[in-house]
């Protein structure tokens, strides 16, 4: 599924900041999977995903509730995990210094951490997708509800005023602004791709 949500705030957007250095992971595949499908859900390259997973790993580190959780979901999958892959990939190095520090704190191999965070900032990230999908659901049938009013008013104008009257006439640009809007939210959905501000 691609991304429905608004692009990346700007502080999460990947900066640059230290020189990028290639290290291998022994991940289950599944990992390697949930880093391919988190660059192609965020649009981002592989090594951007490790900043972003340090990001939102450190913007909710100290949070109890979310780091019992967090801490509960690693141990588990560290339990659970299939056997590993070599994978190499570039990363940041302040960003491999970063995880292996995370590592050294949770207790936790460098590369168990890594799998751990993969797999379950993929799952966070589903959810998430699927909550905003079910609310461009619902923006969908409020915007075709906008679509039958402009063209009711519309309709009504022309019956009213007659085809060719200045009033009638552009009483149908909020009906064209209407349906391009719900194609473009039909067009989301279909393709799982952002409405686009224009």
């Amino acid at each position: 599924m691609k991304n429905t949500l608004p692009p990346l705030p700007e502080e999460m957007k990947p900066q640059k900041s230290s020189p990028s250095v290639r290290t291998t992971f022994c991940l289950p595949q599944e990992a390697i999977e949930a880093s391919d499908w988190l660059s192609d859900y965020w649009d981002v390259t592989k090594k951007a995903v490790f900043g972003l997973l340090l990001q939102d790993t450190e913007r909710y580190r100290g949070e109890p509730r979310w780091e019992e959780a967090m801490l509960s979901f690693l141990q588990t999958s560290k339990a659970e995990a299939a056997p590993c892959v070599r994978k190499t990939y570039v990363i940041e190095r302040a960003d491999l210094k970063a995880l292996e520090r995370l590592g050294e704190k949770y207790e936790m191999s460098r590369d168990d951490l890594v799998g751990g965070l993969l797999i379950m900032f993929k799952g966070l990230s589903e959810a998430r997708a699927a909550e905003q999908r079910k609310k461009l659901e619902e923006a969908a049938k409020i915007v075709a509800e906008l679509v039958d009013a402009c063209n009711g008013f519309e309709s009504r104008l022309r019956a009213l005023l007659g085809r060719d009257d200045v009033v009638a006439s552009r009483a149908g640009v909020p009906s064209i602004i209407a349906e391009n809007l719900l194609s473009d939210v039909q067009e989301a959905l279909k393709t799982g791709s952002p409405v686009k501000d224009d």
